[in-house]
Protein backbone atom coordinates (compact mmCIF):
# COMPACT_ATOMS: atom_id res chain seq x y z
CA UNK A 1 0.00 0.00 0.00
CA UNK A 2 3.26 2.70 0.75
CA UNK A 3 4.48 2.16 -2.65
CA UNK A 4 1.09 2.81 -4.50
CA UNK A 5 1.20 6.23 -2.83
CA UNK A 6 4.85 7.19 -3.49
CA UNK A 7 4.57 6.13 -7.36
CA UNK A 8 1.53 8.47 -7.51
CA UNK A 9 3.52 10.89 -5.74
CA UNK A 10 6.29 11.50 -7.50
CA UNK A 11 4.48 10.55 -10.99
CA UNK A 12 4.54 14.01 -13.23
CA UNK A 13 1.50 15.97 -14.37
CA UNK A 14 1.82 15.80 -18.26
CA UNK A 15 -0.69 18.68 -17.98
CA UNK A 16 1.07 20.65 -15.82
CA UNK A 17 4.19 20.32 -17.53
CA UNK A 18 2.83 21.05 -20.67
CA UNK A 19 1.23 24.23 -19.73
CA UNK A 20 4.58 25.23 -17.93
CA UNK A 21 6.22 24.44 -21.02
CA UNK A 22 4.50 26.68 -22.95
CA UNK A 23 4.21 29.61 -20.79
CA UNK A 24 7.86 29.76 -20.60
CA UNK A 25 8.51 29.25 -23.83
CA UNK A 26 5.88 32.26 -24.75
CA UNK A 27 8.06 34.22 -21.90
CA UNK A 28 11.16 33.79 -24.08
CA UNK A 29 8.64 34.68 -26.90
CA UNK A 30 7.85 38.26 -26.51
CA UNK A 31 11.63 39.70 -25.57
CA UNK A 32 13.11 38.20 -28.58
CA UNK A 33 10.10 39.01 -30.87
CA UNK A 34 10.66 42.40 -30.02
CA UNK A 35 14.34 42.50 -30.09
CA UNK A 36 14.28 40.93 -33.70
CA UNK A 37 11.56 43.43 -34.80
CA UNK A 38 13.76 46.80 -34.27
CA UNK A 39 17.03 44.87 -33.91
CA UNK A 40 16.87 44.54 -37.89
CA UNK A 41 19.67 47.71 -38.94
CA UNK A 42 23.57 47.26 -39.49
CA UNK A 43 24.63 48.03 -36.69
CA UNK A 44 22.81 45.41 -34.52
CA UNK A 45 23.73 42.48 -36.80
CA UNK A 46 24.93 40.23 -33.87
CA UNK A 47 22.11 41.05 -31.73
CA UNK A 48 19.38 40.45 -34.60
CA UNK A 49 20.98 37.23 -35.23
CA UNK A 50 20.94 35.43 -31.58
CA UNK A 51 17.46 37.16 -31.08
CA UNK A 52 16.31 35.26 -34.27
CA UNK A 53 17.87 32.11 -32.95
CA UNK A 54 16.48 32.22 -29.73
CA UNK A 55 12.65 33.55 -31.40
CA UNK A 56 13.14 30.52 -33.80
CA UNK A 57 13.86 27.72 -30.92
CA UNK A 58 11.21 29.45 -28.35
CA UNK A 59 8.55 28.63 -31.14
CA UNK A 60 9.59 25.42 -31.80
CA UNK A 61 9.09 24.87 -28.39
CA UNK A 62 6.02 26.54 -27.79
CA UNK A 63 4.51 24.71 -31.22
CA UNK A 64 5.82 21.17 -29.98
CA UNK A 65 4.20 22.03 -26.75
CA UNK A 66 0.95 23.40 -28.08
CA UNK A 67 0.70 19.90 -30.28
CA UNK A 68 1.68 18.40 -27.01
CA UNK A 69 -1.40 20.43 -24.78
CA UNK A 70 -3.95 19.65 -27.19
CA UNK A 71 -3.02 15.94 -28.05
CA UNK A 72 -3.14 15.57 -23.76
CA UNK A 73 -6.08 17.47 -23.24
CA UNK A 74 -8.36 16.64 -26.30
CA UNK A 75 -10.63 14.41 -24.35
CA UNK A 76 -11.55 17.30 -21.85
CA UNK A 77 -11.73 20.25 -24.57
CA UNK A 78 -14.05 18.37 -26.82
CA UNK A 79 -16.62 17.33 -23.62
CA UNK A 80 -16.54 20.78 -22.47
CA UNK A 81 -16.85 22.41 -25.99
CA UNK A 82 -19.84 19.73 -26.91
CA UNK A 83 -21.52 20.55 -23.44
CA UNK A 84 -21.15 24.54 -23.77
CA UNK A 85 -22.15 24.39 -27.41
CA UNK A 86 -25.46 25.99 -26.95
CA UNK A 87 -23.98 29.10 -24.56
CA UNK A 88 -21.01 29.74 -27.08
CA UNK A 89 -23.66 29.65 -29.99
CA UNK A 90 -24.88 32.88 -28.18
CA UNK A 91 -21.54 35.08 -28.89
CA UNK A 92 -21.92 33.97 -32.71
CA UNK A 93 -21.91 37.94 -33.66
CA UNK A 94 -19.36 38.70 -31.25
CA UNK A 95 -16.55 36.36 -32.38
CA UNK A 96 -17.35 37.34 -35.64
CA UNK A 97 -16.51 41.21 -34.76
CA UNK A 98 -13.39 39.82 -32.77
CA UNK A 99 -12.42 37.63 -35.80
CA UNK A 100 -12.68 40.29 -37.97
CA UNK A 101 -11.18 43.15 -36.20
CA UNK A 102 -8.38 41.13 -34.54
CA UNK A 103 -7.80 40.02 -38.83
CA UNK A 104 -7.91 43.31 -39.78
CA UNK A 105 -5.10 44.84 -37.42
CA UNK A 106 -2.95 41.95 -37.85
CA UNK A 107 -2.80 42.47 -41.43
CA UNK A 108 -2.95 46.51 -40.72
CA UNK A 109 0.51 46.32 -38.49
CA UNK A 110 1.62 43.64 -40.83
CA UNK A 111 1.18 45.59 -43.70
CA UNK A 112 4.38 47.83 -43.06
CA UNK A 113 6.95 45.35 -44.80
CA UNK A 114 5.13 46.23 -48.04
CA UNK A 115 5.40 50.10 -47.42
CA UNK A 116 9.27 49.76 -46.56
CA UNK A 117 10.33 48.18 -49.77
Amino acid sequence: MGNVGQTSKHRMDKRAITSLFMFFSFVWLVPSGIAVHFGSDASTQPIYHIAMSIHTAASLVFLTAVVVHLVVNWKPMTRHLISRTKEYMVFNREAVIALVVVAALVLLIASHVVFLR
